[in-house]
């Protein structure tokens, strides 16, 4: 089972639009991730009240392998498009739990690679946006995500 927490620092919401399962299945998520509450600071700074979602993902009923999975946001007005890729293997014998982040690119080519340098952590950056995420452990069953997309 994998469980990604999707903190959205953007000003604007991001929304799901799409999945690509390589193995296991989609068990939830949440729909729209609220933009931020971006306040002004007397120095000219800014706080950022970022708000987040959950998406979750488990293997097939009666399944001998466990779940790997990219998952599609995008953000509301701007377009851009954010893939968060985990890989939760029932076994470390093969394979460690994995994870792969992209701003931008097809969600099946973020599910081919999020398996192929055996990562906890990775970030990408392109177009001004910034998308990040890690792994709590580099194996087992079940493995938590947190994942963070903002503005560079």
């Amino acid at each position: 089972m994998g469980c990604i927490l999707l903190i959205n620092e953007l000003d604007e919401n991001i929304v799901y639009t799409d999945s690509s399962f390589t193995h296991g299945k989609l068990t939830g998520y949440t729909e729209v991730i609220p933009k931020s509450i971006i306040v002004p600071q007397p120095d000219g700074s800014n706080h950022v009240y970022a708000s987040s979602g959950f998406c979750t993902g488990s293997k097939r009923d009666k399944a001998l392998i466990g779940v790997q999975a990219v998952l599609t946001f995008k953000g509301s007005t701007m377009g851009k498009e954010f893939n968060i890729g985990f890989d939760c293997p029932l076994s470390s014998l093969y394979v460690d739990n994995n994870c792969y982040c992209s701003v931008g690119g097809s969600a099946e080519d973020a599910a081919k690679k999020t398996d192929d340098n055996n990562n906890q952590e990775r970030t990408d950056e392109k177009d001004g946006y910034g998308i990040s995420i890690k792994c709590n452990s580099g194996s087992g069953s079940a493995a938590y995500y947190i994942a963070r997309i903002c503005k560079k």
